[in-house]
């Protein structure tokens, strides 16, 4: 099998891994993996935030616009009012 000969010449270039490669090798997947899981729990938190944000101010909205309250303002157009 000449190709699955290029390939580990590829992925092996410097001989075949030791266990102490294997170890700093598992350790940097330990890492990448531990960053990922922080980045996805991040960005979670900060979309759960902007949909609060956004809900409230919908609801505001529409709160405000219920009452009649801005009917003459420059919040709705004239042609929808």
């Amino acid at each position: 099998m000449n190709n699955d000969k290029s390939v580990d010449d590829e992925l092996f270039r410097n001989g075949e891994p030791t266990p102490d490669d294997a170890e700093a090798s598992l350790t940097q997947y330990r890492l990448f993996v531990e960053t990922s899981e922080a980045f996805v729990v991040r960005r979670q938190g900060v979309n759960t935030f902007f949909l609060s944000v956004n809900s409230i101010v919908l609801a505001a909205a529409g709160l405000l616009l219920r009452d009649d309250k801005f009917s003459d303002s420059c919040l709705i157009p004239s042609a929808m009012a």
